[in-house]
């Protein structure tokens, strides 16, 4: 046989073989028996112990290879052709296994022949492209059967792991989950937030009954969880323990109170001259436990118990200063309207409301009102005449009354603009402020 002819038998050989079923395949995920999955959110190390590499994150309810049985708290798995380890209360046997398994990390491996690309893991799928010998593909790291998904041409595609090279050049890191240390379920609706705080955005809310993962970790409030895929914080009081909780134990709350003064002490005992853990701010969430000493409160702090002095504490959230006594005085009506303009009026950087007398009614002295000052109101009546028409468009939203603005009225009831007496000066005359009143 020529060497051309011999060139052309080896390409078509390999071409058939890439496309031909009942070939010897040697992979780690062929020899594994025992198909395990994922019952939370859990890391895959490369040895058996927290201090080893960890080389994927397996979300909940992905599937792996057992590669063993369990030695102390770890489960050996078949991945990326070589055993890995994983937490061993956090998978179990799956009870189905026809989906992909996860075999490897996600990277770029190059073809060692010439390798038809499928749209789906089966010989009989359409073969959408062929990679010649060589080429490099991304690999997402799930296998199912003897197939590998391959992302090709920004699409999920499937080949033939034989013919992939067994080494890869993986991703950049992605950034890891941390350890679940133990999992509990919900008792309550819980925000997931972004920080120990109840003023951090928000992840969504975890309903009741929901399984979670705990680091571990606590600060004020708050425990640290892993939840689907995400790092979150919940109020730790309304969480109750599972089969999984491992040495977590979390006191269970009965309501949560807020700090009134300006700076409160949480201390280890209740005791005025008790060890303090923290100094709190006015506003600051707390649990209780249901239990109170000594005139001291006790609260779920840091995961563990902890007192304050009770007559800093309070179920209703104090309201927060709105930056004057002024503003702070007014009536719940007017006081609403005052983040809406500084929202929608960005200008505006000076406000009044109450004060103890006014000369032409009473709705300063009742907290029915507010001055909401233009800046450079002589050159800026364009701005005055927006909060005055936002004020009278959004009466019914924000229960406006009436509304003064350059010498003239506008009285909802009435829906027109009314010319007023010569006050005296440009302030009393409302050239420098639009004057908006509210019903109670």
């Amino acid at each position: 046989m020529s060497k051309v002819r011999a060139a052309i038998s080896w390409a078509v050989t390999t071409a058939m073989l890439a496309g031909t079923a009942g070939i010897a395949l040697s992979t780690s995920a062929g020899a594994a028996t025992t198909v395990l999955a994922a019952t939370v959110n859990v890391n895959i190390r490369s040895g058996p112990g927290t201090s080893n590499k960890i080389l994927r994150t397996l979300q909940k309810g992905e599937l792996v290879h057992g590669a063993g049985k369990v030695s102390g708290d770890w489960r050996p798995i078949a991945f990326d052709n070589t055993t890995a380890y994983v937490f061993a209360a956090y998978v179990t046997t799956a009870k189905t296994t026809t989906g992909p398994i996860i075999a490897g990390p996600a990277g770029t491996k190059k073809t060692t022949v010439n390798v038809n690309v499928r749209a789906k893991a089966t010989l009989k799928s359409d073969i959408v492209k062929v990679l010649t010998k060589g080429a490099a593909v991304d690999v997402t790291g799930r296998a199912s059967g003897a197939f590998s998904e391959v992302k090709v041409d920004g699409k999920v595609r499937w080949m033939y792991t034989a013919y992939l090279a067994k080494t890869s050049t993986p991703d950049p890191e992605p950034d890891s989950l941390p350890d679940i240390a133990g999992t509990f379920i919900t008792t309550s609706l819980l925000a997931m937030r972004t920080s120990p705080d109840p003023n951090s955005s928000t992840l969504g809310d975890l309903q009741p009954n929901t399984t979670v993962g705990l680091t571990g970790k606590h600060e004020g409030s708050y425990s640290q969880i892993v939840h689907q895929g995400k790092v979150a914080w919940i109020l730790s009081g309304y969480l109750k323990p599972t089969a999984q909780s491992g040495n977590i134990t979390l006191p269970t709350s009965v309501g949560l109170l807020y700090v009134t003064a300006s700076a409160v002490n949480v201390r280890a005992d209740a005791t005025a001259d008790s060890g303090k853990l923290a100094t709190l701010q006015k506003g600051a969430v707390l649990q209780s436990t249901g239990t109170s000493k000594n005139k001291f409160t006790q609260v779920i702090f840091a995961g563990k118990l902890a007192w304050v002095a009770s007559e800093y504490l309070s179920a209703t959230k104090p309201e927060e200063s709105l930056g004057s006594s002024s503003l702070d005085k007014l009536q719940p009506t007017a006081k609403a309207f005052v983040p809406v303009i500084r929202e929608n009026f960005p200008q505006i950087k000076t406000m009044y409301g109450w004060r103890a007398s006014s000369a032409y009614s009473s709705d300063h002295p009742s907290g029915r009102a507010l001055d909401i000052m233009i800046p450079s109101y002589k050159t800026n009546k364009a701005l005055g005449d927006k909060i005055a028409d936002f004020a009278i468009t959004n009466a019914k939203k924000y229960k406006v009354k009436y509304v003064i603005w350059r010498q003239r009225s506008y009285t909802i009831s009435r829906g027109t603009w009314v010319k007023m007496a010569d006050r005296g000066s440009d302030t009393e005359n409302h050239y420098d402020h639009v004057h908006v009143s509210f019903l109670s």
